[in-house]
């Protein structure tokens, strides 16, 4: 279901804040531009936490390795920049980009999977695999360095393919790419966050039955600014009701986790 962010302050002003509304309106019963700032906080600090306890929204991008590191910091001044539609080729410092269509939004949650050029899926946080990628940080994936010997023949064979085989946005013509510029790409599919609500008009996007939680995320956190013996009572009130709401949703499997994207190998998105 989708409301405006201008929708859920009138819902908790016409309902459980109603009894506060003058600390909210003006003498036209418009809502203070100040306090609006502070609905806007909650709400988001709402959806953020929704949107971690619920798989809401997944989405991938593409991270290109590169000699000499292991830790790749997922974050925006690392993707690879795109001035004029033209594709700067990766770098240490600049590895990531994503499909035109879907531009990074600076949301990622968690890395839930990577996946290899050839589409396979990599054994993640397990020291017991020689080709395990591992997640140290929630925006960190770390791509150990193999060494040579008894796994030689595995990355030489998926470090051929890719000087072989892979198109880059900024190689649409497929020439050899260098080892010193990049060794492998992966792509990596992560759980995302709810885009920031800045102003009335912002949609939020929530199932039905996770509308009222967000009220009651909302209003807890109105009054538990409040110092009155009234307001406390009710913020821990509605604090114990999300948290009951969240575990009832969970036990009955309510939310179905959204499918990952399909990871049809780079050769259907136009890589290979």
């Amino acid at each position: 279901m989708t409301k405006v962010a201008g929708e859920i302050i009138d819902d908790l002003l016409t309902g459980t804040l109603n009894n506060e509304l003058d600390r909210f309106v003006d003498a036209d019963f418009n809502v203070l531009e100040k306090k609006k700032k502070v609905f806007y906080l909650y709400i988001n600090e709402g959806l953020t936490d929704l949107y971690s306890q619920f798989r809401l929204k997944v989405d991938e991008l593409f991270l290109a390795t590169t000699e000499s590191r292991t830790d790749y910091p997922i974050t925006t001044e690392h993707f690879i920049k795109n001035e004029d539609n033209y594709w700067s080729a990766p770098d240490y410092e600049h590895y990531l980009w994503k499909n035109e269509f879907r531009p990074w939004e600076d949301n990622l949650i968690q890395i839930l999977d990577v996946y290899d050029h050839h589409g396979m899926k990599m054994p993640m946080n397990d020291s017991n695999s020689p080709f395990s990628v591992f997640t140290p940080e929630a925006n960190v994936l770390s791509i150990p360095i193999h060494p040579a010997g008894e796994y030689a023949e595995h990355v030489i064979y998926d470090y051929e393919r890719n000087i072989v085989e892979l198109i880059h946005p900024s190689n649409p013509l497929n020439e050899p790419l260098s080892k010193r510029t990049i060794n492998m790409v992966y792509t990596v599919v992560y759980q995302c966050n709810h885009t920031k609500v800045t102003k009335d008009e912002d949609k939020i996007i929530l199932p039905q039955h996770l509308l009222g939680l967000l009220h009651s995320y909302v209003a807890y956190k109105i009054f538990s600014n409040m110092n009155t013996e009234t307001a406390v009572s009710n913020s821990a009130k509605l604090f114990q009701e999300y948290q009951l709401g969240i575990q009832k949703i969970k036990q009955e499997s309510l939310i179905e986790p959204e499918n990952k994207p399909l990871n049809n190998k780079f050769d259907n998105r136009g890589f290979i």
